[in-house]
């Protein structure tokens, strides 16, 4: 079964959640379009299909990364450090971590692919949506060199383990380059509803990069979130039945 960008394969004995992202000319390449730190580049890439493994109560149990360039150059290894560092926010070893890379010809910009495959710890939070549930987004779209100068806003683990241990928490759905507004509209064909947006100061449509922000849909107030979250939470609108006007 698709979900999202998640596929859920199930078995007799167990279900896993293979989830996966990539980056391209970001790094300190020669015709890198965005210059930084290979560490961070390693380390925001395996974040984001490590996030969406877990926003579904899945664990990740194996990383595997793709390079384009050998692994014993000094960019691969900064790169394989971060996806290292990243990985033990979610109890991983590097003994949990394999890849290839391209070492026939060189390459002038940084190319990064990240697979994960996860194992469902208890009932997925796919297709939870009720009618009347609140939509909040927590942190804010980022992109680019935005999200080195404001990563302190990044969701982590701990925000999302943080959501999963309140009650009435229905989706937690990162969100990427489609930003907020093609999460809500795969939302909606999901759950077979439609959103009710309220006035927000959040740009919806703008790309949230590296899932820089979550939606998260459930029937809990603002102020339990605030109480409970502590990052920047945006209430933007309801789960409205499809009878009503359409999203």
């Amino acid at each position: 079964m698709k979900y999202r960008d998640a596929l859920v394969t199930e078995s007799s004995s167990k279900t896993l959640i293979i989830t996966a992202d990539n980056s391209v000319s970001i790094g300190n390449k020669e015709h890198d379009y965005i210059k930084v730190d290979p560490k961070l580049v390693g380390a925001l890439t395996a974040r984001v299909a490590l996030l969406e493994a877990v926003c579904l109560n899945a664990q990740p149990i194996a990383v595997s990364c793709t390079l384009s360039f050998p692994f014993d150059s000094a960019d691969a290894q900064n790169i394989m450090t971060g996806i290292k560092s990243e990985m033990l926010n979610y109890s991983l070893t590097e003994q949990q971590l394999t890849g290839s890379c391209e070492s026939n010809f060189p390459a002038t910009v940084t190319a990064i692919g990240i697979t994960v495959i996860s194992e469902l710890l208890n009932e997925p939070l796919i297709n939870k949506t009720k009618l009347n549930d609140k939509i909040f987004v927590i942190g804010k779209p980022l992109v680019g060199p935005e999200v080195v100068q404001h990563k302190s806003l990044l969701p982590t683990v701990n925000t999302i383990k943080k959501l999963q241990s309140l009650k009435n928490i229905h989706e937690i759905i990162p969100c990427g380059s489609g930003g907020v507004n093609s999460e809500l509209k795969q939302a909606t064909l999901n759950n077979d509803c439609h959103i009710e947006l309220v006035n927000t100061e959040l740009d919806l449509n703008k790309s949230a990069g590296p899932a820089t922000c979550l939606i998260v849909v459930g029937d809990i107030e603002l102020q339990h979130l605030q109480s409970a979250i502590n990052n920047k939470i945006t209430l933007i609108g309801y789960v409205r039945s499809k009878n009503e006007k359409e999203y």
